[in-house]
Protein backbone atom coordinates (compact mmCIF):
# COMPACT_ATOMS: atom_id res chain seq x y z
CA UNK A 1 0.00 0.00 0.00
CA UNK A 2 1.93 3.53 -1.07
CA UNK A 3 1.76 5.62 1.78
CA UNK A 4 2.04 9.46 1.39
CA UNK A 5 4.88 11.94 2.50
CA UNK A 6 3.45 15.59 2.95
CA UNK A 7 7.18 16.71 5.27
CA UNK A 8 9.62 18.26 2.98
CA UNK A 9 12.35 17.06 5.25
CA UNK A 10 11.31 13.66 5.10
CA UNK A 11 11.21 13.78 1.53
CA UNK A 12 14.62 15.26 1.41
CA UNK A 13 16.27 12.84 3.63
CA UNK A 14 14.83 9.93 1.90
CA UNK A 15 16.34 11.26 -1.36
CA UNK A 16 19.81 11.95 0.08
CA UNK A 17 19.51 8.40 1.52
CA UNK A 18 18.72 7.11 -2.19
CA UNK A 19 21.59 9.17 -3.82
CA UNK A 20 24.41 8.19 -1.16
CA UNK A 21 23.10 4.84 -1.99
CA UNK A 22 24.00 4.83 -5.76
CA UNK A 23 27.25 6.53 -5.37
CA UNK A 24 28.49 4.15 -2.58
CA UNK A 25 29.22 6.93 0.22
CA UNK A 26 28.55 4.73 2.66
CA UNK A 27 29.33 6.49 5.59
CA UNK A 28 26.68 9.91 5.08
CA UNK A 29 24.50 6.79 3.62
CA UNK A 30 24.93 5.18 7.91
CA UNK A 31 24.17 8.56 9.42
CA UNK A 32 21.14 8.71 7.69
CA UNK A 33 19.48 5.58 8.29
CA UNK A 34 20.95 6.49 12.07
CA UNK A 35 19.16 10.02 12.09
CA UNK A 36 15.85 8.05 10.68
CA UNK A 37 15.77 5.87 13.20
CA UNK A 38 17.35 7.35 16.53
CA UNK A 39 16.24 10.85 16.11
CA UNK A 40 13.57 11.63 13.60
CA UNK A 41 11.59 7.98 14.40
CA UNK A 42 9.45 8.50 11.62
CA UNK A 43 8.19 5.11 9.68
CA UNK A 44 8.15 6.89 6.78
CA UNK A 45 11.84 7.77 6.63
CA UNK A 46 13.12 5.16 8.64
CA UNK A 47 11.56 2.95 5.81
CA UNK A 48 13.12 4.73 3.15
CA UNK A 49 16.20 4.92 4.57
CA UNK A 50 16.35 1.12 4.96
CA UNK A 51 15.36 0.65 1.53
CA UNK A 52 18.28 2.94 0.33
CA UNK A 53 21.04 0.65 2.34
CA UNK A 54 19.61 -2.81 1.48
CA UNK A 55 19.97 -1.68 -2.02
CA UNK A 56 23.46 -0.53 -1.69
CA UNK A 57 24.33 -3.93 -0.02
CA UNK A 58 22.60 -6.06 -2.67
CA UNK A 59 24.44 -4.06 -5.34
CA UNK A 60 27.89 -4.58 -3.15
CA UNK A 61 27.25 -8.15 -2.82
CA UNK A 62 26.08 -8.40 -6.79
CA UNK A 63 29.17 -6.86 -7.92
CA UNK A 64 31.24 -8.83 -5.83
CA UNK A 65 30.04 -11.99 -6.26
CA UNK A 66 29.81 -11.62 -9.99
CA UNK A 67 33.62 -10.49 -10.34
CA UNK A 68 34.78 -13.61 -8.06
CA UNK A 69 33.05 -15.88 -10.55
CA UNK A 70 34.47 -14.62 -13.73
CA UNK A 71 37.71 -14.20 -12.23
CA UNK A 72 38.18 -18.04 -11.16
CA UNK A 73 36.47 -18.59 -14.69
CA UNK A 74 39.28 -16.33 -16.29
CA UNK A 75 42.17 -18.26 -14.02
CA UNK A 76 40.78 -21.63 -14.86
CA UNK A 77 40.70 -20.86 -18.75
CA UNK A 78 44.44 -19.15 -18.12
CA UNK A 79 45.47 -22.42 -16.88
CA UNK A 80 43.91 -24.56 -20.05
CA UNK A 81 45.50 -21.68 -22.25
CA UNK A 82 42.10 -20.99 -23.87
CA UNK A 83 43.43 -17.87 -24.06
CA UNK A 84 40.40 -16.79 -26.60
CA UNK A 85 37.79 -17.74 -24.06
CA UNK A 86 39.39 -15.50 -21.48
CA UNK A 87 38.65 -12.87 -23.38
CA UNK A 88 35.13 -13.47 -24.05
CA UNK A 89 34.97 -13.51 -20.27
CA UNK A 90 36.55 -10.41 -19.73
CA UNK A 91 33.91 -8.47 -22.44
CA UNK A 92 31.05 -10.49 -20.51
CA UNK A 93 32.03 -9.56 -17.49
CA UNK A 94 32.01 -5.69 -18.31
CA UNK A 95 28.15 -6.25 -19.13
CA UNK A 96 26.74 -7.99 -16.49
CA UNK A 97 28.48 -4.95 -14.28
CA UNK A 98 27.06 -2.67 -16.76
CA UNK A 99 23.31 -4.71 -16.53
CA UNK A 100 23.44 -4.15 -12.70
CA UNK A 101 24.73 -0.81 -12.36
CA UNK A 102 21.60 0.04 -15.18
CA UNK A 103 19.27 -1.66 -12.46
CA UNK A 104 20.61 0.28 -9.75
CA UNK A 105 20.02 3.49 -11.30
CA UNK A 106 16.64 2.54 -12.22
CA UNK A 107 15.60 1.32 -9.25
CA UNK A 108 16.78 5.29 -7.40
CA UNK A 109 14.84 6.86 -10.12
CA UNK A 110 11.50 5.32 -9.26
CA UNK A 111 12.51 5.72 -5.69
CA UNK A 112 13.23 9.89 -6.18
CA UNK A 113 10.42 10.17 -8.71
CA UNK A 114 7.88 9.07 -6.19
CA UNK A 115 9.31 10.59 -3.23
CA UNK A 116 9.02 14.41 -5.31
CA UNK A 117 5.22 12.97 -6.21
CA UNK A 118 4.57 13.14 -2.31
CA UNK A 119 4.37 9.17 -2.40
CA UNK A 120 6.22 6.61 -0.68
CA UNK A 121 7.74 4.27 -2.47
CA UNK A 122 7.74 0.12 -1.72
CA UNK A 123 10.72 -1.59 -3.62
CA UNK A 124 10.33 -5.12 -4.70
CA UNK A 125 11.59 -7.54 -1.86
CA UNK A 126 13.51 -4.55 -0.51
CA UNK A 127 10.87 -3.06 0.92
CA UNK A 128 9.46 -6.35 3.00
CA UNK A 129 13.21 -6.98 4.18
CA UNK A 130 12.85 -3.13 5.52
CA UNK A 131 9.78 -3.61 6.60
CA UNK A 132 10.57 -7.02 8.79
CA UNK A 133 13.86 -5.08 10.38
CA UNK A 134 11.84 -2.23 11.04
CA UNK A 135 9.50 -4.42 13.18
CA UNK A 136 12.45 -6.22 14.89
CA UNK A 137 14.15 -2.50 15.87
CA UNK A 138 10.98 -1.34 17.42
CA UNK A 139 10.26 -2.28 21.15
CA UNK A 140 7.43 -4.81 21.93
CA UNK A 141 4.43 -3.52 23.99
CA UNK A 142 4.76 -5.57 27.22
CA UNK A 143 1.50 -7.63 27.82
CA UNK A 144 -0.43 -7.19 30.40
CA UNK A 145 -1.30 -10.40 32.13
CA UNK A 146 -3.74 -9.21 35.09
CA UNK A 147 -6.60 -8.67 33.00
CA UNK A 148 -6.48 -11.92 31.39
CA UNK A 149 -6.13 -13.54 34.91
CA UNK A 150 -9.07 -11.82 36.44
CA UNK A 151 -10.74 -12.88 33.74
CA UNK A 152 -9.95 -16.71 33.80
CA UNK A 153 -10.85 -16.36 37.60
CA UNK A 154 -14.92 -14.95 36.52
CA UNK A 155 -14.54 -17.87 34.11
CA UNK A 156 -14.16 -20.19 37.02
CA UNK A 157 -16.81 -18.38 38.95
CA UNK A 158 -19.07 -19.57 36.11
CA UNK A 159 -18.30 -22.37 35.29
CA UNK A 160 -18.88 -23.33 38.99
CA UNK A 161 -22.12 -25.36 39.27
CA UNK A 162 -24.71 -23.39 41.22
CA UNK A 163 -25.49 -24.96 44.81
CA UNK A 164 -28.15 -26.84 45.30
CA UNK A 165 -30.65 -25.85 47.92
CA UNK A 166 -30.70 -28.25 50.56
CA UNK A 167 -34.10 -30.24 50.93
CA UNK A 168 -36.77 -29.39 53.45
CA UNK A 169 -36.91 -30.90 56.88
CA UNK A 170 -39.81 -33.53 57.22
CA UNK A 171 -41.59 -32.35 60.18
CA UNK A 172 -43.84 -35.38 61.81
CA UNK A 173 -47.24 -34.13 62.11
CA UNK A 174 -49.68 -35.59 64.69
CA UNK A 175 -53.43 -36.80 63.47
CA UNK A 176 -56.05 -34.76 64.27
CA UNK A 177 -58.27 -35.73 67.16
CA UNK A 178 -61.52 -35.71 65.09
CA UNK A 179 -61.16 -36.85 61.28
CA UNK A 180 -63.07 -34.28 59.44
CA UNK A 181 -66.18 -35.63 57.41
CA UNK A 182 -66.20 -36.85 54.25
CA UNK A 183 -67.57 -34.94 51.81
CA UNK A 184 -71.39 -35.41 50.87
CA UNK A 185 -71.81 -37.04 47.61
CA UNK A 186 -73.83 -35.38 45.03
CA UNK A 187 -76.77 -37.39 44.06
CA UNK A 188 -76.67 -38.98 40.31
CA UNK A 189 -78.24 -36.81 38.00
CA UNK A 190 -80.48 -37.96 35.40
CA UNK A 191 -79.29 -38.55 32.00
CA UNK A 192 -80.73 -35.57 30.16
CA UNK A 193 -83.10 -37.30 26.96
CA UNK A 194 -81.18 -36.57 23.58
CA UNK A 195 -83.35 -33.51 22.13
CA UNK A 196 -85.36 -35.16 19.42
CA UNK A 197 -84.81 -33.25 15.73
CA UNK A 198 -87.60 -31.64 14.39
CA UNK A 199 -89.67 -33.72 11.86
CA UNK A 200 -88.77 -33.36 8.22
CA UNK A 201 -91.27 -32.68 5.81
CA UNK A 202 -91.17 -34.50 3.05
CA UNK A 203 -89.99 -32.68 -0.61
CA UNK A 204 -93.16 -32.20 -2.59
CA UNK A 205 -92.60 -33.86 -5.61
CA UNK A 206 -92.13 -31.72 -8.87
CA UNK A 207 -94.57 -30.06 -10.72
CA UNK A 208 -95.19 -32.18 -14.37
CA UNK A 209 -95.01 -29.69 -16.65
CA UNK A 210 -98.70 -28.17 -17.91
CA UNK A 211 -99.94 -29.96 -21.50
CA UNK A 212 -101.26 -27.91 -23.70
CA UNK A 213 -104.87 -27.07 -23.76
CA UNK A 214 -106.89 -28.60 -27.17
CA UNK A 215 -108.91 -25.86 -28.64
CA UNK A 216 -112.84 -26.58 -28.77
CA UNK A 217 -113.83 -27.07 -32.38
CA UNK A 218 -116.67 -25.20 -33.65
CA UNK A 219 -119.62 -27.64 -33.52
CA UNK A 220 -121.03 -28.82 -37.17
CA UNK A 221 -124.81 -28.10 -37.67
CA UNK A 222 -127.16 -31.19 -37.49
CA UNK A 223 -128.13 -32.68 -40.48
CA UNK A 224 -131.89 -33.00 -41.16
CA UNK A 225 -133.17 -36.50 -40.79
CA UNK A 226 -135.12 -37.52 -43.29
CA UNK A 227 -138.09 -40.36 -43.08
CA UNK A 228 -139.78 -42.39 -45.71
CA UNK A 229 -143.93 -41.78 -46.40
CA UNK A 230 -145.81 -45.43 -46.65
CA UNK A 231 -146.44 -43.86 -50.11
CA UNK A 232 -142.73 -44.51 -50.72
CA UNK A 233 -141.38 -40.97 -50.90
CA UNK A 234 -138.95 -39.27 -48.98
CA UNK A 235 -139.53 -36.05 -47.17
CA UNK A 236 -137.84 -34.21 -44.86
CA UNK A 237 -140.83 -31.73 -42.97
CA UNK A 238 -143.63 -32.96 -41.54
CA UNK A 239 -146.19 -33.96 -44.25
CA UNK A 240 -145.61 -36.09 -47.12
CA UNK A 241 -145.02 -34.21 -50.06
CA UNK A 242 -146.46 -36.57 -52.41
CA UNK A 243 -149.30 -38.05 -50.73
CA UNK A 244 -150.01 -35.05 -48.01
CA UNK A 245 -149.47 -37.38 -44.98
CA UNK A 246 -148.11 -36.06 -41.51
CA UNK A 247 -145.03 -37.38 -40.33
CA UNK A 248 -145.49 -40.59 -38.68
Amino acid sequence: MTQTVKDSRLIAFSILAYIFSFFSWQLPLILVVAYALAIAKDDVLSKQSLQALYLYIGYTIAVTAVGWGFTALTWFFSLVRAFGFVSFLASAQSVVMFLIGALLLLLVLIAILKLMKGEAPDLPLIGRLAELTLGIAKPKEKKSYAAPAAQTASQSQTQQPPAQAAPPAHTHTQPSAQAEPPPAQKPPEAPSTPATPPPVQPTPPPAEPEQPKEEAKPAQPEKPRTWTCSCGRENKGNFCVACGKPKA
